[in-house]
């Protein structure tokens, strides 16, 4: 298994320090280690200069996160054309897999059902398929979960049952899923691994990162209380030997010890490849 990051978080700085550009973030996620990356971007004469300097470092894009609608709720069709940007600028950047969320609904427009919101996410994913399957690449649809505070809007994907149903919309070896190992501790709390088990041999790509309390805090492996033995375990049963991605969100570390807190991510993902 390769070692991966979600490094654009990395370009976010400490209270009273100068935000990084994603090549001096890249440099520092080089200097520590990591080698794959999860990057997006919309923008593609800037995909065209950072696919350029990935090479000349030796760095490769492994996934790429599409863009999603559910909290903006903008106008789907105006959405459809971000994801195909998204799709172009991740295929100039040489990334394999599209990491999606596929808990799309037009609440306003019709009632939420499961076979509503099935059908829904089949419907607007469908132009992306087709770009994957034109440009050898494949769609890794993630496993989410349902929000306590906005419960009135259930989350298509917060059940591994629902995930399944969507990959049956499209071929199977276009699609699999990106397990999210937090999300999937907000869904199924101990029973995280259980889970797993149920999918493993879908698993394509993967999201990595810790929690407790039940709150998706997104920490790194082994400052929660996730059970990394048995979920190593669990993903190896389905044969994955893709990129362990590392997705972290809040921690803003300042600059003077942030070197050293990158080896340490990068080390502690390492021991997660050696479960």
């Amino acid at each position: 298994m390769n070692v991966s990051v979600n490094c654009q978080h990395f370009m976010n700085s400490a209270p009273g320090e100068t935000a990084r550009s994603l090549k001096e973030t890249l440099a520092l996620c080089a200097s520590a280690g990591f080698r794959f990356f999860d990057l997006a971007t919309e923008d593609i004469a800037f995909a065209d200069d950072i696919a350029e300097y990935m090479a000349e470092n030796g760095l490769q894009v492994g996934q790429s996160h599409m863009p999603y609608n559910r909290y903006k709720r903008a106008d789907y069709a105006d959405f459809s054309a971000r994801v195909l940007t998204c799709a172009e600028c991740a295929r100039r950047l040489g990334s394999p897999l599209l990491v999606v969320h596929a808990d799309e609904f037009d609440f306003s427009a019709d009632s939420f059902s499961l076979d509503r919101a099935r059908e829904f996410n089949a419907r607007l994913f469908a132009p992306l398929a087709d770009f994957a399957a034109k440009h050898g690449m494949r769609i890794a649809f993630e496993n989410v979960f349902v929000e306590h505070n906005r419960q009135d809007t259930y989350r298509y994907c917060s059940r591994t049952e629902e995930l399944l149903s969507l990959l049956e919309a499209f071929p199977r070896q276009l699609t699999g899923i990106c397990w999210d190992s937090g999300h999937a501790k907000m869904s199924y709390g101990k029973e995280h691994v259980e889970a797993l088990m149920r999918v493993a041999d879908r698993v394509i790509a993967t999201h990595i990162h810790d929690n407790y309390y039940g709150r998706d805090l997104h920490l790194p492996p082994f400052m929660g209380n996730c059970d990394w033995p048995a979920f190593m375990r669990a993903l190896r049963s389905g044969g994955f030997d893709g990129n362990l991605s590392l997705e972290l969100h809040y921690d803003r570390v300042p600059q003077d010890i942030l070197p050293e807190w990158m080896c340490w991510l990068y080390r502690s993902v390492c021991r997660l490849s050696e479960m």
